[in-house]
């Protein structure tokens, strides 16, 4: 949208009442509908029930290192590096191992888009999730398969919070939790952890309405670079909300004849995160899911 200076603010919607009830344009298609459903007065629409409303909301890139660090995690760091450090090695192992075949399939689809790419550079968000997506899929299946779990992949899902609003590049489901978010990046890594931190603020907020003490891991990723972060704790109480992040781990994906050994470690690290997570909400107790996950305030629809 662009600035409009008449109207002397940079974030606003477009709603109009429909009965009893305010509905707001989000797209093109809604703004198409709602000027059909008009009458003509000569050759201008009867618009009386548009209105111009205030939007105090952030997209995901609009947010700067500072911003969430004073805003949204409330801590005085002054960069990624200065953050406490999530050692993945800390992880409960694999209870399921990959099996050779998973393992060959994965570095199969990774050579696959190596060689169509031509090894191309990270230059786009596209190719990176190219690079990223067999790392995801794979990872998911396995913990989905091996653990029984209901779990599921999605891409491209709208958030929406208090704060911030915007699309999320990945996303992993517990039933209806959100357990695992993944930003892609075509180099930015920085810039990728911001908006990651204020999407797993979404995530918190939802969970926090049905769990006293809700966790969500994150990724940042160029598929080349990884970085992986893990948010502990309420926005009711800052000073016991604490976000850990990982160093950042580099993966080749260059050589035809390496064994993709650090390809491997990443896969496994991300299996990892989705077998805590599936324990920490599951916990084998299919009652306490049912219970409270029968209401919408806590999911997260991607339909």
């Amino acid at each position: 949208m662009e600035y409009y200076k008449d109207l002397k603010i940079r974030n606003f919607d477009f709603v109009y009442e429909e009965g009893n009830v305010e509905r707001q344009i989000q797209n093109e298609y809604d703004f198409n509908t709602f000027i059909s459903e008009r009458e003509l007065d000569g050759n201008n629409y009867i618009l009386d029930s548009l209105k111009v409303v205030e939007n105090d909301k952030k997209s995901f890139s609009a947010w700067d290192i500072k911003e969430v660090f004073s805003e949204i995690l409330q801590k005085n760091y002054i960069s990624l590096e200065k953050m406490l450090s999530l050692d993945m090695k800390t992880l409960p192992p694999l209870e399921h191992e990959f099996s050779k075949n998973e393992l060959e399939i994965f570095v199969w689809e990774l050579q696959k888009n190596l060689e169509a790419f031509n090894k191309a550079a990270f230059t786009n968000e596209m190719t990176s999730r190219i690079y990223i997506n067999p790392f995801m899929t794979t990872a998911v299946r396995h913990v989905k398969i091996s653990m029984n779990k209901p779990l599921q992949l999605s891409v491209k899902v709208a958030l929406d919070g208090t704060r911030d609003y915007g699309p999320l590049d990945y996303l992993v489901k517990l039933t209806q939790i959100l357990i695992l978010l993944v930003v892609a990046k075509s180099d930015d890594l920085k810039q990728g952890a911001v908006q990651a931190f204020v999407q797993a603020y979404i995530a918190i907020e939802k969970l926090f309405r049905e769990f006293s003490k809700p966790i969500v891991y994150g990724i940042v990723s160029t598929g080349k670079l990884w970085r992986f972060f893990r948010w502990t704790g309420s926005l009711n109480e800052p000073r016991r909300s604490i976000v850990h992040i990982t160093e950042e781990f580099t993966c080749k994906l260059s050589d035809y004849s390496d064994d993709m050994k650090d390809e491997k470690q990443i896969l496994e690290y991300i299996a990892q995160i989705l077998q805590v997570q599936a324990k920490t909400y599951d916990d084998d107790d299919s009652e306490y899911l049912s219970k409270h996950h029968c209401s919408s305030q806590g999911r997260f629809n991607d339909k």
